[in-house]
C-alpha cells in the first residue's frame, strides 16, 4: 500500500488534484503569453520592428587632422543597417539623405507613421543609411567651414505648406503634406515642429 493508492490503483481525489493542478498551470502560461503579445504602451509614435532581425551601425571614411599630437577625425560617415529576418532581395538598398536632413528622414514621418526604412526591411532587403559628414552623428569637424539654418518660413515655402506660401504655378498642387487645420504644414502644427525638429545645419552655400 502506498500514499497513491493501493497497488497500481490510482485514487480518484489524485486524480482530479491532478487535472485542477495542470489546468491551473496552462492558465497561468497562456495569460504569461497573452501579456507578453501585447506592445508596450509608450507615449511616442514607435515602429513595428518584427521583420528586423538585427541592426547596427558602424563608421566609414574620415582622416585625421590637426597639430602633431594634437589629431582630431574629419570626414567620417556614420552608417547604420537593418537586416530583415528573411532576407529575399539579392543587393542592399543604401539610403542618402538629402540637405538639412539626417538618417532619421527614412525611419519615421513627422506624423508617426512607418519609415521607407522598415518598409523595405518587410520587403526582404538589407537597408543602410547614412547620416552624411557634418549632420547628426557624423560629427562637424572645425575644418567643414560654416554651416546655416533654414528658417521654419523657408520650410513651409519649400516643402511643407506650398499652398499658401508658394508662389509659382503649380505650388497649389502640393496637397500631400499630412495634417489638418487652417494651420496645416506651418509653424506651430505638431506636424510641422516634429519634422522641423530633426532639420540639421547643411553647410553653407558661399563654402
Amino acid at each position: 500500500m502506498n500514499d497513491v493508492g493501493i497497488g497500481n490503483v490510482i485514487r480518484p481525489e489524485f486524480i482530479a488534484g491532478g487535472a485542477c493542478a495542470l489546468l491551473a498551470s496552462a492558465m497561468v502560461l497562456a495569460a504569461s503569453a497573452a501579456s507578453r503579445a501585447e506592445p508596450p504602451k509608450l507615449p511616442v509614435p514607435a515602429i513595428d520592428q518584427s521583420a528586423v532581425a538585427q541592426r547596427g551601425y558602424f563608421y566609414v571614411g574620415g582622416k585625421y587632422t590637426g597639430e602633431p599630437g594634437k589629431d582630431i577625425m574629419q570626414g567620417q560617415v556614420y552608417v547604420e543597417v537593418l537586416a530583415p529576418k528573411d532576407v529575399r532581395r539579392p543587393y542592399p538598398l543604401v539610403l542618402i539623405h538629402g540637405a538639412a536632413q539626417t538618417a532619421t528622414n527614412w525611419m519615421g514621418t513627422p506624423d508617426g507613421r512607418k519609415g521607407w526604412a522598415e518598409f523595405f526591411v518587410e520587403q526582404g532587403y538589407v537597408v543602410y543609411m547614412i547620416d552624411q559628414p557634418m549632420r547628426g552623428r557624423s560629427a562637424w569637424h572645425p575644418g567643414d567651414g560654416a554651416t546655416r539654418m533654414f528658417t521654419a518660413q523657408q520650410e513651409e515655402f519649400q516643402f511643407t505648406a506650398n499652398t499658401v506660401r508658394g508662389t509659382w504655378p503649380q505650388a497649389k498642387k502640393h496637397t500631400q503634406w499630412p495634417g489638418e487645420g487652417p494651420n496645416k504644414g506651418q509653424k506651430g502644427d505638431p506636424i510641422f515642429d516634429a519634422f522641423y525638429a530633426r532639420r540639421w545645419r547643411p553647410s553653407s552655400p558661399t563654402r
